[in-house]
């Protein structure tokens, strides 16, 4: 099996994605982004994928977009681009993904938390920074696989859900994926776990949406910890709906467990402010406008035993306020000591 290293999935990296794949390999795995309506079908056009999987549609890139419809209309370039006798696998709990079906004559498999997907997670346990554990129900079997995985948070366990229903296609049954689930590792400044001085990092800083933001706000506050710390700066690329997209995140920490927000950049503010109105105290808040600020402030702030999210969208570097606080506390980036 190729696949595409890092974040090489627009018209640049997807050719560049393209020409690495080996020799060898069988099966190559491509990501497809886009911003824009038409992007997916031009890349589309230069892999010519025989099985399109589709995770989630949410309001990531609505500067871009009037609505959701419209984004889910753009994702949907990858199933209408599938020859007859491809395949798509899909997001039974997102009902604009689901509806993809309707597009593509040819298999589908579906993988969700709900009754109607093929590939299901029951008995779901999430462990915080530690991971997550799962059975695995199939449409196609009785028998029942459990499955552990070292990835944080109820997004991760779909992203297995999807790679193993894909599994399904290549005949490749479930109960042999066992150790490599257990072997994932996440990719860096996403979805990282790992301590510093004590205190510990969940590294979250590549990118941010309200749906993103939401889930990484469970984990935190599913993470033991004496005081739950989340630092999230502006998500960018939001148009008109900004405000009060940031305005909706803030309303959620309040009710997520956190013990200090700290806002960074832009539009951030309205998140704080959102918080507060929401139940936090103003001693419980902070926003400042630079990364470099936010990490001054958290190098002491932070006391062992605190566990702290960091989360962005990819313009406001927060990791540069995640370094500030590497170099105080002790060493660190993956690693400190990253958590078994």
């Amino acid at each position: 099996v190729s696949k595409s290293e890092g974040n090489l999935n627009n018209e640049l990296g997807l050719p560049l994605s393209l020409l690495r794949i080996g020799d060898q390999a069988e099966v190559a795995v491509m990501e497809m982004g886009m911003n824009h309506r038409g992007e997916i079908r031009r890349l589309a056009e230069l892999a010519e994928p025989t099985v399109g999987v589709v995770t989630n549609v949410s309001a990531a890139h609505l500067e871009y977009f009037s609505s959701v419809d419209e984004i889910a209309a753009a994702k949907r370039e990858l199933i209408e681009s599938l020859p007859a006798d491809g395949a798509v696998v899909l997001n039974a709990d997102d009902e604009r993904v689901q509806a993809f079906a309707d597009t593509h004559e040819g298999t589908c498999r579906t993988f969700g938390f709900g009754e109607r997907a093929d590939f299901r997670a029951g008995g779901v346990r999430l462990l915080g920074a530690r991971g997550a554990a799962f059975e695995l129900r199939s449409r196609w079997s009785n028998e029942r696989t459990e499955f552990e995985s070292p990835l944080i948070g109820r997004h991760n366990l779909l992203n297995v859900l999807a790679g193993i229903a894909t599994a399904s296609l290549f005949g490749i049954e479930a109960s042999v994926l066992v150790d490599s689930v257990r072997a994932l590792a996440p990719s860096r400044m996403r979805g990282e776990a790992f301590e510093i001085g004590g205190v510990l990092v969940l590294n979250d800083c590549y990118n941010a949406n309200p749906r993103a933001m939401a889930t990484m706000l469970d984990v935190l506050g599913s993470t033991e910890a004496k005081r739950r710390i989340a630092v999230l700066g502006e998500m960018r690329e939001l148009g008109e709906r900004s405000a009060e997209l940031h305005r909706e995140v803030g309303r959620a920490v309040s009710r997520k467990g956190v013990d200090c927000l700290v806002g960074v950049t832009g539009y951030a503010e309205q998140m704080v402010q959102a918080a507060v109105e929401g139940g936090l105290s103003k001693e419980q808040v902070v926003f400042l406008d630079v990364p470099e600020a936010a990490g001054e402030f958290l190098a002491d702030f932070l006391r062992p035993g605190d566990a702290v999210l960091f989360k962005a969208s990819r313009g406001v570097e927060l990791e540069r306020a995640l370094r500030i606080v590497e170099e105080r506390l002790g060493s660190g980036s993956p690693g400190g000591e990253t958590v078994k």
